[in-house]
């Protein structure tokens, strides 16, 4: 709910300011005010849509970074295990210290079935315990 206010306040103020450089022409110049105005909304339009599918796109990372943690807490031999997960465009790394090499395995298994993820890094090392 933040992100649509502040995306939408980022948005006036984006077409304030391309509106108020509609009026700033030089002396002596013709350009037709009635061009720039379309001109003007059209960029704004695209870095709305920019700004936009950014923010979709670090939501949708967050939304699956969340899964990933769930689904590797909720089995049985890997939820006690320092497992990090990064998500960057759909596209997760998996970094920390697991007993085995089985539980490497299963922890990329697990985390490329989730709905979204792209690819996933697996970077777990076997660390036998002390």
């Amino acid at each position: 709910m933040k992100t649509t206010y502040a995306m939408f306040y980022v948005a006036i103020l984006i077409l304030a300011g391309a509106l108020a450089a509609c009026d700033n022409k030089a002396p002596g110049t013709t350009s037709s005010t009635s061009q720039a105005i379309p001109d003007a909304t059209a960029d704004v339009g695209e870095k709305i849509e920019k700004a936009a599918d950014q923010t979709s796109q670090a939501l949708s990372d967050s939304a699956i970074t969340a899964k990933a943690k769930l689904a590797l807490a909720n089995e049985p031999g890997l939820k006690s295990l320092d497992i990090s997960v990064d998500t960057v465009q759909g596209r997760v790394t998996l970094n920390g210290h697991v007993p085995n090499d089985t539980d490497i395995q299963k922890a990329g298994g697990i985390v490329s079935g989730l709905e979204g993820v792209k690819s996933v890094e697996n970077k777990l090392a076997v660390k036998s315990p002390a």
